[in-house]
């Protein structure tokens, strides 16, 4: 992205990665949200192209909701569309559900998958990925799927991109998709590739964004 013109920033979520250290119970969606802004403001980032991946795509909701002023162009990457008072529980079964509930109202934090998944859920299948990936996963907090966007996303004039990862088999993402491309506010494309695309294809996954732009 350096290379075509792009400065890239990729700022780490409260609660993940190398920001661990912050508490599950003080890691939820609105929190998320407040560390993009934040950045935004900080970093002093206008016109800004924000890609939301996965998850992402509820915090770069409640990003645009916030009418910062600072986005020009959301970017969901096979990620979930969430709208006001919308997160990612009410995509599950009341089954699915019961235990994320438990889990948020005791602070805690959904733990990363068992590693022999990541190949159906991710793609991620090659033995250098996944060593390379282990070290890095870390458990989500529960809060980030039981809080809901707060506002309108659509409330500014902001240009809408949809980038579908062809390879990804999870029906919740699909349905997302079906639902997006019959929004007209979006434009909609598909990219050759599992969830994790980024990892698997960082090169395709380049170009592919790059044309989006």
């Amino acid at each position: 992205m350096w290379a075509a013109g792009y400065a890239t920033t990729t700022p780490t979520l409260s609660g993940m990665g190398e920001r661990r250290n912050v508490p599950p119970a003080a890691s939820g969606l609105q929190v998320h949200v407040d560390d993009i802004v934040a950045h935004l403001e900080m970093q002093d980032l206008r016109d800004a192209i924000l890609v939301g991946h996965s998850y992402g795509g509820c915090v770069l909701s409640g990003v645009l909701a916030r009418q910062t002023g600072r986005v020009a162009h959301a970017v969901y990457l096979d990620a979930y569309v969430p709208s006001a008072g919308e997160g990612i529980l009410r995509l599950l079964t009341a089954e699915e559900r019961a235990p994320i509930e438990a889990l948020a109202a005791a602070g805690g934090a959904i733990p990363v998958p068992p590693e022999d998944t990541w190949g159906e859920r991710w793609g991620l299948t090659s033995p250098e990925l996944r060593a390379w990936a282990r070290t890095r996963m870390t458990p989500q907090p529960a809060l980030t799927f039981t809080e809901t966007v707060n506002g309108d996303h659509f409330a500014q004039p902001v240009r809408l991109t949809y980038l579908k990862c062809r390879n990804n088999p999870n029906p919740g993402f699909w349905a997302m998709a079906r639902r997006i491309q019959a929004d007209r506010r979006f434009t909609y494309r598909e990219i050759a590739g599992p969830h994790m695309v980024m990892l698997t294809n960082p090169q395709g996954f380049t170009q592919a964004l790059l044309a989006a732009l």
